[in-house]
This record gives C-alpha cells, sequence and structure tokens, in this order.
C-alpha cells in the first residue's frame, strides 16, 4: 500500500522528468494548499534519479511515493502503474487492481482492456475487459491488438482483417466490414471502406485516358479508398468521400478533399474543408493546410506559408502571420513568428499576451504550461498536429540535458529545472 507522505517535496536536482505537469497556481484556494485527492488536482508521474516512479501534485510535492518500476498519467480517477507487471491505482495511492497483467491499457468508459500474465512460456493468453472491482466483464478471448478500448458504449474488434464494434456484453453489433475503423465520438465514427469502383468503367477510363492502363488502375484503387461516418447502426451517415477524416469537434470536423487544379481534371490536389453533422460543407475545400479540429471556435489554417485562424464561418479571425502555431486551449495558443524563433502565446483575437521568450512551448492545461528555454524536441514527444497530448514519455538520458519549466497564463515560471 502507498500512502501520502507529508511533506516531501521534490528538489530541483532530483526530478529528470516529469511529464505535461500541470501546476495551477492558486486555483480556487486562497492559501496555496493542494488536496491532492481531490479530482479536480491532477497527479502526474515523475522518474526520480534512481528510475524509480511516482506522483507529485501540481504543487511540487510528492502524492505518491517513487516506489513503481513504471507510471502512467491517471485517467478516469485510476492510473496504470508497473511493478514487473501491471495494476491500477486510486489516487490515494492504494491498488485498486493488484499487479497481475502482462500489458493493459488505461479505463475507458469504466472497462481496461488486460491481458493476463501467462503462467508458461507456451501458454497463449488472451485479452479481456475488467471493471473498476478487477472483474472480467468480457471474458479474455481477444488478441490484445485486435480490439480496442470503449468509447460511447462500443470497442473496435477486428475479425479477419475487416473492423467492426462491440458492445460492453462482448456482442458484435456492427459487423466486422471496414478496412479501417476508429472509435466513436458520440453518434459518430470515422471508417474506411473497401474499393468499390470498378476499374473498367467508362468514368475512370475517360477521366484518367492519359494514363497507361496499370497506372489507371492503381489510381482507382486510391479513388476507392475514402473515409466516412457512421452511426451507431453502423449505416453511413456521412458517405465515404473523403481522403482523410477526423472526429468531430464543437459540432464540425475537418477533413480532406481532393480537387481539380485544372480544367481536364488530369492535376488534383488535397485540400482542407469543414463539414457539420449532415455532411454539408460549411467551409469549402479551398484551404491548402490546416490543423485537424476546431479549438475556442477557431481553426488553424496555413495560407502563403504562414499560419492563422478562422472561425466556424470560414472568416479569418487572426491573419497568417505565424511560422508555426498550436491550437488554441483555455483561450490561448503558442505561436512563432521564425522557424528558429522564440515562442509566446495570443489570444483568440490574435493579440501577444505572452511575449515571445521560449525556444518551445505547449498548449495551456489547467492554466499552466509546458516551456523550454534551450531545449530540444525528441521524437520522444507524442503530439497531434501540434497539439499537446498527454502522453507518456519513455526517459532518455538526453532528457537530463534539457531545461525545462512551467509558466502560468501570465507567462511568470511556477516550476523550473535547475539551471533555467
Amino acid at each position: 500500500m502507498h500512502n501520502l507522505p507529508k511533506s516531501r517535496v521534490i528538489s530541483e536536482g532530483t526530478v529528470v522528468l516529469l511529464l505535461l505537469l500541470v501546476i495551477c497556481a492558486g486555483c480556487g484556494r486562497t492559501n496555496g494548499e493542494v488536496d491532492s485527492k481531490s479530482p479536480s488536482y491532477p497527479l502526474l508521474p515523475f522518474k526520480n534519479m534512481q528510475g524509480n516512479w511516482g506522483y507529485v501534485d501540481q504543487s511540487g510535492k510528492v502524492a505518491i511515493e517513487d516506489t513503481f518500476d513504471y507510471a502512467l498519467e491517471f485517467e478516469e480517477g485510476t492510473a496504470r502503474v508497473v511493478n514487473d507487471e501491471y495494476g491500477f491505482i486510486r489516487r490515494s495511492g492504494e491498488y485498486l487492481v493488484e499487479p497481475r497483467f502482462s500489458r493493459a491499457k488505461a479505463f475507458s468508459d469504466g472497462l481496461a482492456l488486460v491481458r493476463p500474465t501467462a503462467t508458461n512460456v507456451q501458454q497463449e493468453v488472451r485479452a479481456g475487459y475488467i471493471d473498476t472491482t478487477g472483474e472480467f466483464v468480457i471474458e479474455p478471448e481477444f488478441r490484445f491488438g485486435e480490439v480496442g478500448n470503449f468509447k460511447s458504449g462500443l470497442a473496435t474488434i477486428e475479425v479477419d482483417g475487416k473492423s467492426g464494434y462491440m458492445n460492453k456484453k462482448g456482442e458484435i453489433v456492427i459487423e466486422p466490414r471496414f478496412d479501417q475503423a476508429q472509435p466513436f465520438a458520440g453518434d459518430f465514427a470515422i471508417v474506411k471502406e473497401e474499393d468499390s469502383l470498378d476499374r473498367e468503367s467508362p468514368y475512370l477510363t475517360e477521366k484518367y485516358d492519359y494514363l497507361s492502363e496499370e497506372e489507371r488502375r492503381e489510381r482507382a484503387t486510391i479513388e476507392g479508398e475514402k473515409y466516412g461516418y457512421i452511426d451507431r447502426s453502423g449505416n453511413f451517415a456521412i458517405e465515404p468521400n473523403f481522403e482523410s477524416a477526423n472526429p468531430f469537434s464543437e459540432g464540425l470536423a475537418v477533413l480532406e478533399v481532393e480537387v481539380a487544379v485544372d480544367e481536364y481534371e488530369h492535376l488534383q490536389r488535397q485540400k482542407c474543408a469543414v463539414i457539420d453533422s449532415t455532411g454539408a460543407f460549411v467551409i469549402r475545400p479551398i484551404i491548402d493546410d490546416c490543423k485537424q479540429q476546431f479549438s475556442n471556435g477557431l481553426l488553424a489554417f496555413r495560407d502563403g506559408g504562414r499560419w492563422g485562424f478562422m472561425d466556424r464561418t470560414g472568416e479569418i479571425k487572426v491573419e497568417p502571420s505565424f511560422f508555426w502555431t498550436r491550437n488554441f486551449s483555455e483561450g490561448l495558443a503558442a505561436v512563432s513568428r521564425k522557424e528558429s524563433g522564440k515562442w509566446g502565446y495570443i489570444d483568440t483575437t490574435g493579440k501577444m499576451v505572452i511575449q515571445p521568450a521560449y525556444t518551445n512551448a505547449r498548449g495551456f492545461s489547467d492554466s499552466t504550461a509546458w516551456v523550454s528555454t534551450e531545449g530540444r524536441w525528441t521524437e520522444l514527444w507524442r503530439s497531434d498536429m501540434g497539439l499537446a497530448v498527454r502522453a507518456t514519455i519513455s526517459y532518455d538520458r538526453a532528457w537530463q540535458d534539457l531545461n525545462m519549466g512551467y509558466i502560468n497564463r501570465k507567462g511568470e515560471f511556477v516550476w523550473k529545472q535547475k539551471g533555467m
């Protein structure tokens, strides 16, 4: 059992790596005290110099002792930890489910995909789903990589190379018939359907008469591999007509559409577009490049090699003048005006509210953002079109040379590594 210490604090020299620490300076408390048991206050993993993992709260105090081989972030009030095997802990540090799994995903929709540890090397162990009591509610009968987390009550399942969906009883409710299937986000899920075009059709012969027969067939295959959106019954709510598609965010979805750039349609180029839940275009495919979703009512787009922001109608709200930008989060977006320039933060009007002073910067979370002053990014970071995501980062010695810090919305450091 891991109990909360009374007052231990992570020293600057001890911290090797903190993962997207969100220090909410003064949030909801005037005396500076922190209730680390409260779900409103995040607990984040850290790794000490001896290689052990624990959790700190937003004040920098150790909330859960560093006694684990590995620790991941809290999701749905639980966190995966490793001590030889995977288990799950509560925010108090006590085990919710004792370690006994060789692999485990985070709890999602109240269930977690786990694979028990094999008792001998010849044994093939399958994965199943447990609830928060640690009991299997869907028996372990799946290969770990062939099923996904539950989202909106459904999970993806792969059978004979095709993907479909099952419910929390383990019953297949949408037959596996898709080449690719993504988790449901509300009422819709993105799927990719098998090529259904006739490669010998007069349409293709005429459209690509300048190509050889082999090239025309290859082009037909590409045209047939499109993305669309299905509803919870498995029917297409939005037909698969898109080169790429993203989940709906703030009622809109960003996708890519192939459009002709010459009158004979011999040359085509992918453009960004935005649709509503009916599949109707609210912003037509005229954008060369854009981020994957709306955030704070704005979409980052690139024009003439520079990034700006437009609203839901396509009206430009922040002129494209930035070399790099990240999506808005909590009303602020990290931007840089030059390729090797400093990063700062703008508000939704484009006003620079935190002046460029950092070699790199991430989005805000709980009023705090991750920044570096002389660091370098490595492939250890996981990003989604520039968005900071809550991914666990494997330790690498290169990070010992990286100066890290965390700023609040005023641009003030609330924690910084020694040497900054």
